[in-house]
């Protein structure tokens, strides 16, 4: 059984993870705006987190996450400008010479665009 470390009312990190790890898998998946089933993300090598395979619930509660942020509920500019902002957080992640504080703040951006 994994740890999970976080302040009371606060998401694990199991949590943040699923809710990354989808969103990632979603924009390679779906990126043509295709209907997509989340379920599928749990059958890929992304849908674990410490050695564990997430559950349906965690995958469920980032699902939520992401709705109760507004993500499924966006104007098309801000959409827009969300998948532009996740696109370089891809770049940044996937570069060979990725930085870390630059990775953070891609990141920052694309999650202050979900708030």
């Amino acid at each position: 059984m994994r740890a999970q470390y976080c302040q009371p009312g606060e998401p694990s990190r199991s949590q943040h993870y699923a809710t990354d790890a989808f969103l990632r898998w979603l924009y390679t998946t779906a990126h043509d705006q295709r209907p997509t089933d989340p379920t599928a993300f749990l059958t890929t090598a992304e849908s674990h987190f410490a050695g564990d395979e997430l559950s349906g619930t965690e995958l469920h509660n980032a699902l939520a996450r992401l709705i109760h942020s507004g993500l499924y509920g966006v104007e098309p500019e801000e959409q827009a400008e969300l998948i532009r902002d996740a696109e370089v957080l891809a770049e940044e992640a996937s570069s060979e010479t990725a930085q870390p504080g630059r990775i953070r703040a891609a990141f920052d951006t694309v999650m202050g665009g979900l708030t």
